[in-house]
């Protein structure tokens, strides 16, 4: 009798591993399945929609490859222990919401990979492309009457959402998310033209574009509304492949680094646009403002449209009442005897090989200079610093001259120590609503310690086809190899 057990033993030892193997493979087809389906839930038509009427949008295609590569760059590892980055605040307010600490696999297994967010007046609306995963537990929420629904728009803690064509759309305004689902625009995957990046349009008077490179350096590259410097609509030569030439201009004969340095073509459309950055910057405002009277002093056509032109924001002196900037400008030679009649309240001066002028304004920390060698025009807001690059000019290459490239230049870490002296200055006369001298280092200063690490932000561009392109990197502190 033993024999005959003995004997069927192997059969039944077959037949379990054959329901092993059955068993393994339903759920290997069941695993699959569920993953194909994620996938294809996930895929995307378009990236997706965003309010209609918004101010600004911000989209990528790969979220959760963008935040893996941005945590990989030199500029996140500068960042890294700053409590006020915007990273570590997004982390905090994701983890907020989510109940758990994000990462880029739990955000794509939750969220998907896509990532649209849209902003206007009544609030900011998200918009995702889930998988299975929460779809699932949306679908057993509504299931036991967990979710809260009302025309069409249910309510999960503080957010409302909904669905329109495999999109979630979701935000804290629930008449954001009923606009997003009746009337939100489409946007088209076209929208970024390569993959990991992420983009930022605004539309406010000047419509324009950043796409952000996750690289070390941060390289970006967009475009703003804008006119020809010359009125000519067709295109000249494009921005080159490549990052930013590395000609300095001014600050290559000034003693220390500038705050901020602007090369380009002098023209009523980049005065325009140079206008509308300083009105988003406070600080920089009253550099403008500066310049504009300032200006006044000089002869008619000193800014002449199509003249090359460098500007160098050297310093802002902030021991007196009104904070006084530093600044020097350079332009190719104007006409002989172009400075000639003195300004009223004007002083005929000499710098070595550079004739011209004085005008005192606000006595010796803003005093108007302007002065010629015959090749180049040097316009200056106090006498020390004239003196300091006519010396330096004296022997200059003739390559000094503008060449008229567009070029923008801002040093994070001096801009940075400004706004926090500007800040506390500001505290301390009671100049800020509602703010003390202890509210400013408590909520604004933190932030400004993480700019100090970023290193400098270097554009370069060129007007074509009705809009200025520019191309370079936000956070450069080791300049990457260059080609021309």
């Amino acid at each position: 009798m033993n024999e005959n057990i003995s004997e069927a033993d192997p059969g039944k030892r077959a037949r379990r591993r054959h329901r092993r193997r059955l068993s393994l493979a339903f759920a290997v087809s069941v695993a699959v399945a569920l993953l194909a389906t994620d996938s294809y839930l996930k895929s995307l038509p378009h990236l997706g929609f965003y309010l209609a009427g918004a101010r600004w949008v911000a989209y990528t295609d790969q979220f959760d490859g963008f935040w893996r590569a941005l945590e990989e760059t030199d500029t996140a590892a500068r960042l890294q222990g700053e409590t006020h980055s915007p990273l570590q605040q997004w982390q905090l307010a994701a983890h907020e919401a989510m109940g758990v600490r994000p990462t880029p696999a739990r955000w794509s297994a939750w969220f998907g990979r896509s990532l649209v967010v849209a902003g206007r007046d009544d609030g900011i609306g998200v918009c995702l492309r889930p998988g299975l995963l929460l779809r699932a537990v949306d679908f057993l929420s509504r299931l036991r009457g967990k979710a809260s629904k009302s025309n069409g728009v249910s309510r999960h803690g503080d957010w409302f959402y909904a669905w329109r064509n495999g999109y979630l759309l979701a935000s804290r305004s629930a008449s954001a998310v009923v606009s997003l689902r009746k009337s939100g625009s489409v946007l088209e995957r076209a929208a970024l033209p390569e993959k990991r990046t992420a983009g930022l349009r605004w539309f406010s008077g000047r419509d324009g574009e950043i796409i952000l490179t996750p690289e070390d350096g941060l390289p970006v590259r967009g475009w703003i509304a804008g006119e020809s410097p010359d009125g000519n609509r067709e295109a000249p030569a494009a921005v080159p492949d490549g990052p930013a030439a590395p000609r300095d201009g001014l600050a290559e004969f000034l003693s220390k680094p500038p705050l901020l340095t602007m090369a380009g073509t002098a023209s009523e459309e980049l005065s325009g646009l140079v206008f509308y950055a300083l009105k988003c910057v406070p600080v920089y405002e009253l550099v403008y403002q500066v310049v504009e009277r300032s200006s006044r002093a000089l002869p008619e056509g000193w800014a002449a449209p199509g003249l090359p032109f460098e500007f160098a924001l050297t310093a802002v002196d902030t021991t007196e009442a009104l904070a006084v900037p530093e600044m020097a400008y350079l332009t190719a030679a104007l006409a002989p005897g172009y400075l000639r009649p003195l300004p009223p309240e004007a002083v005929q001066h000499e710098w070595g090989a550079f004739a011209g002028w004085i005008r005192p304004w606000a006595g010796e920390k803003l005093s108007v200079c302007a002065a010629s060698d015959g090749a180049i025009q040097l316009i200056t807001s106090q006498e020390p610093l004239m003196a300091e690059l006519a010396r330096a000019f004296a022997n200059a290459d003739p390559s000094a001259r503008p060449s008229g490239e567009l070029r923008l230049t801002l040093d994070w870490e001096r801009c940075s120590g400004l706004v926090e002296e500007l800040l506390l200055e500001a505290a301390g006369r009671e100049l800020i609503r509602r703010r003390n001298r202890e509210d400013v280092e408590a909520q604004y200063l933190p932030y400004l310690e993480m700019f100090r690490v970023l290193g400098a932000l270097r554009l370069e561009g060129v007007f074509r086809d009705s809009r200025l392109d520019f191309k370079g990197y936000v956070a450069e502190v080791e300049a990457p190899t260059r080609s021309r």
